[in-house]
């Protein structure tokens, strides 16, 4: 699943000026609990966490349509946490 996140993450830019920056960059999608847990695990305290870009919305950016049964992570969060004493 993170490798088809990150190819359709690019795809857009197949065949334009960007591709080959595009196709070197690497996205590390997670979920929301996911990120928690990592940040957690760093030793932090997550104070909030919020969605802010649905992964659809971006593919629609883009002209690209997908199907799928499998529903992606959200694109951006932005995540509040306070180092834990």
């Amino acid at each position: 699943m993170r490798d088809f996140y990150d190819f359709v993450t690019k795809i857009w830019a197949v065949n334009s000026e960007l591709e080959e920056e595009e196709m070197r960059e690497t996205h590390t999608p997670f979920t929301s609990q996911e990120l928690v847990d990592l940040v957690h695990r760093a030793g932090f305290e997550v104070a909030d966490i919020a969605s802010l870009t649905p992964m659809d919305r971006h593919l629609e950016y883009y002209g690209v349509t997908l199907e799928s049964m499998v529903k992606l992570p959200n694109r951006h969060s932005v995540l509040q946490a306070k180092k834990c004493e």
